[in-house]
């Protein structure tokens, strides 16, 4: 075989699997878009849950002391 229809072959099959894959981004991207617009609506909150998120959060002792742990410049 000559070596420029080898390389044609070759490239034009990597054109075909981008093309393949390209559109399947798409579709995974459509997919995704849609499962995010119903997947981050605010639950209801009732009870217990709905007072304690109107109050300030206390962390815990050790988290306070997390940028001198952690170390850096």
């Amino acid at each position: 075989m000559n070596q420029q229809l080898v390389f044609g072959i070759l490239i034009g099959l990597l054109v075909v699997v981008s093309a393949f894959q390209a559109v399947q981004l798409s579709q995974l991207n459509a997919q995704v878009s849609g499962a995010a617009k119903n997947s981050f609506a605010p639950a209801p909150q009732s009870g217990a849950s709905a007072q304690q998120s109107s109050e300030s959060v206390q962390l815990p002792a050790g988290i306070t002391n997390a940028p001198d742990m952690v170390g850096g410049c």
